[in-house]
C-alpha cells in the first residue's frame, strides 16, 4: 500500500508540474527573437588551466589559440588567463629544481601573445587570495 501511494504521489507531481518545452514570458515584447545586427565590438577570450606546456613547444590550447587569432583585429580584445598558471603550487623559489620549468611555463603563455594587439590578464587563483597581474 505504501508503494502505491508513494507511485501515485509521483505521477501527480509529475503531472502537475508546469514545465514546457515552449519559451514562457509574461509579455511578448519581453521575447527576444533575434541576435542585433551589428558587428562584435569588443570578444574576451578566457584561456583556462594554460600553465603546463611541454618541452620546447606550447600547449595545444596555447597553439589553438595562437592560430585563432592569427589572422584577425585583436586591437579591442581581452585575453584572461584563468587557472594554474604554474604548476603545481606556483613559482619556486629561485634555485629550486622546478624554478626552470615554472619559467618556461609561464614564459609559454606570454609568448602566446605575440600577435594579440588586445589587452592581457593573468588571473592567478593561490592560496594566500587571488592575485591579477595586467601583462600588457
Amino acid at each position: 500500500m505504501k508503494e502505491l501511494s508513494m507511485v501515485c504521489l509521483l505521477g501527480l507531481c509529475l503531472l502537475s508540474a508546469c514545465a514546457t518545452v515552449q519559451e514562457q514570458v509574461r509579455y511578448d515584447a519581453d521575447r527576444l527573437n533575434f541576435l542585433p545586427n551589428k558587428p562584435i565590438e569588443h570578444t574576451f577570450y578566457l584561456l583556462g588551466d594554460a600553465g603546463l606546456s611541454p618541452e620546447n613547444s606550447a600547449s595545444s590550447g596555447l597553439q589553438t589559440f595562437q592560430k585563432y587569432i592569427a589572422n584577425r583585429d585583436t586591437s579591442k580584445d581581452v585575453v584572461l588567463f584563468l587557472g594554474d598558471n604554474i604548476y603545481p603550487a606556483g613559482m619556486p623559489e629561485v634555485g629550486a629544481k622546478a624554478r626552470k620549468s615554472a619559467e618556461y611555463n609561464l614564459d609559454s603563455q606570454i609568448k602566446s601573445l605575440t600577435k594579440f594587439n588586445g589587452k592581457s590578464i593573468l588571473f592567478q587563483a593561490i592560496t594566500i587570495g587571488i592575485r591579477m597581474v595586467y601583462t600588457d
